[in-house]
């Protein structure tokens, strides 16, 4: 008996050969896109309906913020813990003080959420 790659093999009875039905999946696939015109996305105004540009919330910087301290905390984290699993002398306890800038910007940003949610009802 020889064993041929799938697309090669003769159809078995009763089963649609293999590239009938690749065919009929691309086939399918096609009929969900949209038919568009190239850069029809890019033109300006095609937007249904206005965009506003809100202003900033209250606690919108404060949540930036925090999520560059969390980012800056969680990168450190892995550069700190990762001599542990190289096997390499590990880093001195000032890259470990690093760490805790995840726990740092994760409060920062709860901060600015309260501060967002609070400024919303007070508007309310």
């Amino acid at each position: 008996m020889v064993l041929l790659p799938c697309w090669q093999q003769p159809p078995q009875e009763g089963y649609p050969s293999s590239s009938l039905v690749i065919r009929t999946a691309v086939r399918k696939r096609r009929l969900f896109r949209a038919p568009v015109a190239p850069g029809w996305f890019a033109a300006p105004g095609n937007y249904p309906g206005g965009v506003s540009t809100t202003p900033s919330g209250a606690g919108d910087r404060l949540v930036r913020i925090g999520a560059i301290v969390f980012f800056i905390g969680a990168l450190s984290t892995l550069v700190t813990v990762a001599p542990l699993f190289l096997g390499t002398r590990p880093l001195p306890s000032i890259a470990w003080s690093l760490c805790m800038l995840m726990g740092v910007g994760f409060l920062i940003a709860a901060a600015g959420v309260i501060r967002s949610a609070r400024a919303g009802s007070a508007k309310q």
